[in-house]
């Protein structure tokens, strides 16, 4: 109620706030407040006991997976070590049965020699005798080979020599190629050790066919701390293991059961029975094991670069599927010139590619194309010793030449005899290369001579380079090398006919289009194969064709 005088206005009716209540109200208000102010205080110290609890927790899990990891690393390296000590012990394998083969041999082991410390004091040491251990050894193993779904025994030789090659050389050890091949067959691969193939065993036999290589008259091995050629083993005065086979009178015999390595009466050679010293095999399968990649083709392939490098690249050993027996690997010369006689020629087919063939023509396009490799290029030093200087000329009847099997008989009705090269030239040529072979040989003979009388690297790698110059110039007589040593320009061919399906990878053809001198020399083999079908609807087939010798001419 309100009321309105003279004397007082605004006068309020309704009756305030006593101190006491006013007090009340500021008391809840400020309990309220601290209310509010304990429970952030409350929430705020449960966060941040709750992130201390976490970080806590995260550290400890941290630690527990950085422990994890040390430990999976640790895991991973004794691993690592274990399979590197298991890939190791392949030598220990080998060793272990060349040692206790010459240990029943001899009664010896082998020891320390000089002197061996036994304190660290000055003047403390012992000298221990001296183990000396020589001598020759032949055995005949069996080996099972899975051959035509069934396990086959096969006869090995295995060899062994040891002692020193040459006077201050210290002992040394050599085992003959069939005899590691055999170790790993039995060792190797059946324990699936370096190798997960199931029943693939490598065949390196004297008594299988494919084991052969070209025969060399004066092959010997340019390195013979590594590998060296039985029976090729004089350089000079020096005989690689003086003690065991010389004379009295400075000259070699050999034991009746001591390997043969060329056989000259058959003109082939058995890399077979090739030595292959124990220390080399040894650094191959540890660089191998702690390379962390080690196969079998790789120590295989390290054993082959052993002895193409000592042969003057005259041998070149690679690891095939057998052609015969598919559940076989074959070690195989691919330097090795087959025998026609045992290997009967594949007929090739002829190509119908002129109106006059019988059948008509089917080629549509052709084309015909090559270029010179390098060691055609080497071979015309018997022309000119500086490969800069040959002239066209000079090269054209000596590629001609080597393309020419039957030389002087061949003939026919796109060339003759007088159109290629006349007498003169080719008597010209022989001559040549004669004498060019006169200059290495003698070359090979005084390095020979040299190594014998001192055996250091300068020596080695003089007859190595010798060695190289020889291989190229096998024999004095041009046609006889040929059958060998004589490089094949990688002529192609390409051509096109109306689509056809039948044509496969590796047929053997022949052009009656080309020369007489390819026709009768070379075969095509199939590389590639291209069918096309036009918009129109037209189809037809390119064929790519590689030049190959033809050897059994």
């Amino acid at each position: 109620m309100k009321g309105a005088s003279q004397v007082y206005t605004d006068l309020n009716l309704i009756p305030g706030e006593t101190q006491g209540e006013k007090l009340k109200k500021a008391a809840e208000k400020a309990k309220k407040k601290k209310e509010l102010e304990d429970r952030k205080k409350e929430k705020e110290y449960a966060a941040a006991l709750k992130a201390q609890e976490d970080q806590t927790a995260f550290k400890a899990y941290q630690e527990q997976k950085k422990a994890a990891r040390e430990k999976r690393v640790t895991e991973r390296q004794e691993q690592k070590k274990a399979d590197e000590l298991k890939r190791k012990s392949l030598y220990n394998v080998i060793n272990t049965q060349v040692e206790s083969l010459i240990v029943s041999k001899t009664g010896k082991k082998g020891g320390y020699t000089g002197e061996v410390k036994l304190g660290t004091e000055a003047g403390i040491s012992i000298t221990l005798p001296n183990v000396k251990r020589e001598g020759f050894f032949k055995s005949v193993i069996e080996q099972d080979l899975f051959i035509n779904g069934k396990f086959q025994k096969k006869k090995i030789d295995i060899y062994c020599v040891f002692g020193e090659p040459y006077k201050g050389a210290g002992e040394q050890r050599y085992i003959n190629l069939a005899w590691l091949i055999y170790i790993l067959n039995s060792t190797l691969i059946k324990n699936k050790m370096w190798s997960n193939t199931k029943n693939a065993q490598i065949i390196c036999t004297k008594n299988e066919d494919l084991c052969i290589s070209n025969y060399y008259e004066s092959l010997i091995s340019s390195h013979p701390a590594n590998v060296f050629f039985p029976r090729r083993q004089t350089y000079g005065e020096l005989i690689w293991f003086p003690t065991l086979f010389s004379t009295k009178n400075g000259t070699h015999k050999w034991p009746n059961d001591y390997p043969k390595f060329a056989d000259n009466s058959k003109k082939l050679s058995y890399f077979t029975d090739i030595f292959i010293n124990m220390n080399q095999i040894k650094k191959h399968i540890y660089n191998l094991a702690e390379s962390g990649k080690p196969s079998l083709n790789s120590l295989l392939s390290n054993i082959s670069t052993d002895i193409s490098s000592a042969s003057g690249n005259a041998i070149s050993l690679k690891l095939i599927t057998h052609p015969k027996h598919q559940e076989c690997l074959l070690f195989y010369d691919c330097k090795k010139i087959k025998d026609p006689v045992k290997n009967p020629p594949v007929i090739p087919y002829s190509v119908p590619m002129f109106a006059n063939h019988p059948a008509g023509t089917i080629v549509r396009d052709f084309s015909f194309s090559g270029k010179l490799p390098s060691d055609a290029a080497n071979l015309s030093y018997a022309l000119n010793q500086d490969i800069s200087e040959v002239s066209e000329s000079d090269i054209a009847p000596f590629l001609s030449y080597m393309y020419s099997a039957n030389t002087v008989e061949r003939s026919g009705p796109n060339e003759t005899v007088g159109n290629l090269i006349t007498e003169e030239q080719l008597e010209d040529i022989k001559l040549k290369y004669r004498e060019t072979y006169l200059k290495y040989i003698d070359e090979l003979y005084a390095a020979k001579i040299k190594f014998g009388n001192s055996p250091n690297k300068d020596n080695r790698i003089s007859l190595r380079d010798a060695l190289k110059k020889h291989i190229q110039y096998p024999t004095d007589d041009i046609i006889a090398s040929n059958k060998t040593a004589a490089p094949t320009i990688p002529f192609t061919t390409s051509f096109t006919i109306d689509g056809v399906n039948g044509f496969r990878y590796g047929d053997v053809l022949m052009f009656n289009g080309l020369p007489d001198r390819y026709k009768n020399n070379v075969v095509f083999s199939v590389i590639k194969i291209n069918h096309v079908i036009s918009t129109a609807g037209e189809w037809t087939t390119k064929i790519d064709c590689i030049m190959r010798p033809n050897i059994t001419t």
